[in-house]
């Protein structure tokens, strides 16, 4: 996440998801991770852009954790970050600047050995932003096989939302279901095609 996208549409849709899961007790006990990567060049993020960050995305300040720490792209100093996350219960949100891991991943993007970290011994369900403006159907293929092929025992569903996505990874193929459920329920008729 940087500083100079808070506030923006996106926000709003990602805190709309959080609230709606939040109320069906589909995610429990979410710590959100923003995984902030901005640099001289940026501002730095102050409290009251925690606060608008958290009001946007419907949790409280205090559900926001790591917020003190940049996400860097040395695999030593990503350990460490989310040995740090890794501690906290319940799900968790994971907000990169670009979504999981491609070809050639960078500081934007979420590696699978983090998502392994914080998978391990655990049912937690991960939601992940990924945006995909410029993603063909071949994308997500690929997306889903990659996480299947580098994480083992994952259950993972896709809610296509346009330019973004959102990523729901986890052990527990039960909650997984209901949070497809929930959503094919809300999204009825065409919108329905936005699950995957």
């Amino acid at each position: 996440m940087r500083n100079e996208y808070l506030g923006d549409a996106f926000d709003h849709w990602k805190g709309s998801l959080i609230l709606r899961l939040s109320k069906e007790k589909l995610i429990r006990e979410l710590k959100v991770v923003p995984m902030i990567t901005d640099d001289e060049t940026n501002p730095l993020w102050n409290e009251k852009d925690m606060q608008t960050y958290a009001q946007l995305l419907n949790i409280k300040r205090e559900d926001i954790i790591n917020e003190s720490s940049k996400f860097e792209n040395s695999d030593v100093k990503r350990k460490e970050y989310f040995k740090y996350v890794v501690s906290h219960k319940g799900d968790f949100f994971l907000d990169p600047d670009t979504g999981i891991e491609p070809q050639g991943a960078l500081k934007k993007h979420v590696k699978f050995f983090e998502l392994k970290i914080l998978l391990e011994n655990t049912e937690r369900i991960l939601m992940v932003y990924q945006h995909t403006s410029r993603w063909q159907k071949q994308n997500y293929k690929n997306s889903i096989r990659n996480i299947k092929k580098n994480i083992k025992d994952v259950s993972l569903i896709i809610y296509k939302g346009g330019q973004v996505s959102m990523f729901f990874i986890s052990r527990n193929k039960k909650g997984i279901q209901k949070i497809k459920t929930f959503l094919c329920e809300l999204l009825q008729g065409t919108a329905a095609c936005r699950i995957i």
